[in-house]
């Protein structure tokens, strides 16, 4: 854990602030000066402060080093002597830093951090207080903070590599939420990067957020009353942060934080950036961000879509929690559809109206005004050319009436003529046609019933018979074909649910079918008789099956209805009369969409599975990989 200032601000309260959530210049004003009032001393002597008081160990911690501070503290690297580890201990600073405000923050973030417990979270060891020394021990994390990760990028942070990392904090944020507690902080310098030693995790780190001194706990009944005052870090400060009603502060206040973060590693940019710091209140509270890809080209929309909607100034316009945005962020790196959208044409100048309503009610004005006038002079200007045109044109259709009415009527014989010819030879194009595609599906049929394809000759002699008499009667071939068919063809029991596939089991008299009830049906082959059945599973659709050659087996592919999962999995096979037509399951895998088609190979060691939507993949049966 590395240590970093943070800013908590107690302006006067107002009668105004209690009645209009956004603050005035002039309020933010005397915040300012009230701000000024309350400096405790620079940087510099804090830490000069701390390293001459420091005593060499804390309780049973002994003091290795300092390694951050800020104005609430330091952080030093010790060592647990007792479980022989390194350590991160966050000590207040010594004299009248130990009491008060700080005293509370102190034990406030003590309570808060110990109820945390999450991989992308820095979690808490344990709270003390040695000869009048508040300390924090944390674990240690080796790697830097965001902040300096990112001042030491030559380059512009790959679009996929930041939307990972705030993917990471915003689960670790949420984790923190479901908690009762709002960070009200976020901001890189309270982030750090441990060091990931996962090979396949897409960052060469673990995003780890920290320091909850500021945070709000939702718990707690000593946070209940609440008082107008600003607190955070400006740049990474939600919009109700900044006008200081600390009552509109949420989660969502959190989440305005990720959107700033994900802006800089995309664009290099804060939002807004003003060395004043009451116009930068401001524009927090009424502007517009730019766009990213304003500013990168290459930044997509649908992550762009995704910071704007962090950004939004309204709350309930952001995302529901983070972990919608953490969703969101991972739909994007895998790809997917993403739910945030950017902001059409009338959304973003409503949004500029709303911010500067009486520039934008001028300017309103002005264009309707020269709109209508436009309008106006269009219109006479138009009247008059019409009516020229009007009078030209008449003149014109009166000369020329005489010569139009002749050749249209020679275009119209002609015409006629053309078309009679062009229908008598359709007609006879047509008879052709006709009968030669009756001889063609005749011929198919008989084929197809050589072939023993019962169902292709069934259909193609309902086919023949649809079509019109009046063209093509059925002649003595098709009725002799009909007739052999009808009596030939079997039935197969019929299923209580629509059947979905069918397929013969090898080197035995049956065939087995399935439907989507989750069944298997065992027939005879020669009569159709149901011999057996079984259900495979309850609460199960089964879209495709098919048998080893040599009948031992048999793979089923389906659907569970309750939790949406797909499935191909291997059974044992065994046809006979003792009952134990299914046997174990030898072999599954689960498919990410459903399994449509399956293929055996000839000496069933693979097997061939068709997912819908994606390409054919070959699993392998006795390694069960694919």
């Amino acid at each position: 854990m590395h240590s970093d200032h943070s800013a908590e601000y107690e302006p006067p309260v107002t009668e105004d602030c209690q009645d209009n959530e956004r603050a005035t210049a002039d309020e933010l004003q005397s915040f300012r000066v009230h701000l000024s009032a309350l400096e405790l001393g620079t940087q510099g002597e804090l830490d000069e402060l701390a390293d001459d008081n420091l005593p060499s160990s804390i309780g049973r911690f002994q003091i290795v080093k300092r390694l951050g501070s800020g104005d609430f503290g330091c952080v030093y690297l010790a060592y647990d002597s007792r479980l022989s580890r390194h350590v991160a201990i966050k000590v207040s600073h010594f004299g009248e830093h130990m009491s008060g405000p700080l005293r509370e923050r102190f034990i406030r973030e003590a309570h808060a951090a110990a109820r945390l417990a999450h991989h992308n979270v820095v979690c808490l060891h344990e709270y003390g207080e040695d000869l009048g020394v508040l300390y924090l021990v944390y674990e240690m994390c080796q790697g830097p903070t965001l902040a300096k990760w990112l001042s030491t990028q030559s380059e512009p942070v790959p679009v996929h590599m930041a939307a990972a990392i705030v993917r990471d904090i915003a689960n670790g944020l949420a984790h923190a939420h479901l908690r009762g507690l709002v960070h009200r902080d976020v901001k890189p310098n309270n982030v750090l990067l441990a060091p990931n030693h996962d090979a396949s995790s897409s960052l060469p780190f673990i995003p780890r957020i920290t320091d909850f001194g500021l945070a709000h706990d939702s718990l707690s009944l000593e946070q209940k009353s609440i008082t107008a005052r600003l607190v955070g870090t400006v740049d990474f400060m939600s919009p109700e942060q900044a006008r200081g009603d600390l009552r509109s502060v949420t989660p969502a206040s959190d989440q305005y934080s990720l959107g700033v973060i994900l802006y800089q590693l995309l664009t290099g940019k804060l939002p807004f950036e003003n060395a004043d710091f009451v116009k930068h209140l401001q524009r927090i509270c009424r502007e517009q961000p730019r766009s990213p890809r304003s500013i990168r080209g290459d930044v997509p929309r649908d992550l762009a879509a995704i910071t704007l909607t962090c950004l939004n100034k309204s709350p309930e316009a952001r995302y529901a929690s983070c972990r919608d945005l953490a969703r969101d962020l991972d739909r994007f790196l895998r790809a997917s559809p993403v739910q945030a959208r950017p902001l059409r044409v009338h959304q973003r100048a409503w949004r500029t109206i709303c911010a500067s309503p009486s520039v934008s009610a001028l300017i309103g004005l002005i264009m309707v005004g020269c709109i209508v006038s436009a309008v106006v002079f269009s219109q006479m200007a138009g009247d008059l050319r019409i009516n020229q045109l009007k009078l030209q044109k008449t003149l014109d259709d009166l000369t020329a009436s005489e010569a139009i009415a002749v050749q249209a009527r020679l275009d119209t014989e002609r015409a006629l003529e053309v078309a009679n010819k062009q229908r008598n030879q359709a007609e006879q194009h047509a008879e052709k046609a006709v009968e030669q595609a009756y001889r063609a599906d005749v011929y198919r049929a008989y084929e197809a019933w050589s072939k023993r394809h019962v169902l292709e000759t069934i259909q193609l002699l309902d086919a023949i018979e649809d079509r019109d008499p009046q063209f093509t009667a059925p002649g003595v071939d098709f009725r002799l074909l009909a007739n052999s068919v009808r009596d030939t063809t079997i039935r197969l029991a019929s299923h209580t649910y629509p059947a979905t596939d069918i397929k013969p089991i090898r080197g035995t008299p049956w065939l087995v079918s399935a439907d989507q009830g989750g069944y298997l049906f065992f027939h005879h082959a020669d009569s159709g008789e149901l011999v057996h059945s079984v259900r495979v599973a309850d609460g199960t659709d089964i879209h495709a099956i098919d048998v080893s050659p040599d009948g031992t087996q048999i793979a089923v592919g389906g659907q569970g209805r309750l939790l949406g999962l797909n499935f191909a999995n291997v059974y044992r096979l065994q046809c006979g009369d003792d009952g134990s037509w299914l046997g174990d399951k030898t072999a599954a895998y689960f498919s990410p969409t459903v399994v449509e088609s399956l293929q055996f190979s000839p000496d069933a060691s693979l097997l061939a599975l068709g997912p819908r939507y994606l390409p054919v993949l070959i699993y392998n049966c006795q390694t069960k990989k694919v």
